[in-house]
């Protein structure tokens, strides 16, 4: 069977982090969405909080991702930017 490229679904990615490769940021989740090419993108904190991130750029996640430290390149990329919507959640 042949399927359309829009008919694609994009997987959720989960990146986990040791506490050696970041002190701050537990976990990030992201999702593109096709028809935007933008990302959601979870991040988990060590602290216990949450924050949803919308329509992200994916040069801001792979600058995070491939960062010598994953908090400062966080901060620079998405957190100290009045860029992307956010959403402070609480987790469970």
């Amino acid at each position: 069977m042949i399927s359309n490229a829009g008919e694609w679904k994009a997987p959720t990615v989960n990146v986990h982090f040791s506490e050696e490769d970041s002190s701050v940021v537990e976990e990030m989740q992201f999702k593109k969405n096709q028809s935007t090419g933008k990302f959601e993108l979870m991040v988990y904190f060590r602290s216990g909080y949450l924050y949803r991130y919308f329509d992200v750029d994916q040069e801001a996640i792979s600058n995070i991702l491939f960062a010598n430290s994953i908090g400062s390149a966080f901060n620079s990329e998405i957190s100290q930017t009045t860029k992307y919507v956010f959403e402070k959640m609480r987790r469970g």
